[in-house]
């Protein structure tokens, strides 16, 4: 696929994302998307917008600026390790970047760099990359920040994360109290109040070890 043909894709995609947002007297349309595209030889009537187009122009653009360490500073802002508790004690562990809808290119890029995780429109403003795994995080996300590091909040979350995630790694969460300590862990983040329903004791309480 020629670089203009992939720039038009992605400009259409970028009108269709964007034109509920749009103010009511905005008349850009795609007669006029039609006008742009004839001047760079390119016909509106083009197969449907995939992953692998994207992924073409993030490749082909001269602004893959991608590195370890603007990842860093995009997981300070925007990123999230968490614990999730479910039900009779399943264990969720995840990470996510969660920003706003004009940065999905950007999470695609991010995507693309690291080989894994799913990008997801989560509703009319905002987008997210999510990757879950015991795998994936061990051996990828948690050798990329220590080797950098983060600072504040974000740090003290990350550490326990850690934490809790080599306790699941090696099985720990299958004896009581490998279980506790990976659940003092969870509870022992700065938003631990915010994100969990129940207390600890309420939680072990509704589902005891059978």
């Amino acid at each position: 696929m020629k670089p203009n043909e992939v720039v038009a894709k992605c400009l259409k995609k970028a009108w269709e994302i964007n034109k509920n947002n749009r103010p009511k007297n905005a008349k850009r349309s795609y007669e006029d998307l039609s006008k742009l595209f004839k001047k760079i030889n390119v016909n509106i009537d083009m197969k449907p917008f995939s992953i692998l187009d994207l992924r073409s122009f993030i490749l082909l653009s001269p602004i893959s600026f991608l590195n370890s360490y603007f990842l860093i500073g995009v997981i300070e802002g925007d990123g999230s390790f968490y614990i999730g508790l479910r039900p009779n004690r399943k264990l969720r562990f995840g990470f996510n970047i969660t920003t706003h809808i004009d940065d999905l290119d950007l999470l695609y890029r991010i995507k693309f760099f690291l080989n894994c995780g799913i990008v997801r429109i989560t509703g009319k403003n905002y987008c997210r990359y999510e990757v879950e795994g015991t795998k994936q995080l061990l051996n990828l996300f948690i050798p990329l920040v220590c080797s950098i590091g983060l600072i504040g909040a974000k740090s003290i979350n990350f550490q326990l994360f850690k934490e809790a995630l080599k306790l699941y790694a090696n099985n720990e969460h299958k004896t009581e109290v490998g279980f506790n300590k990976i659940l003092k862990l969870a509870y022992s983040t700065p938003q631990s109040d915010k994100n969990k329903k129940l207390t600890i004791n309420e939680y072990l309480e509704k589902y005891p070890k059978t």
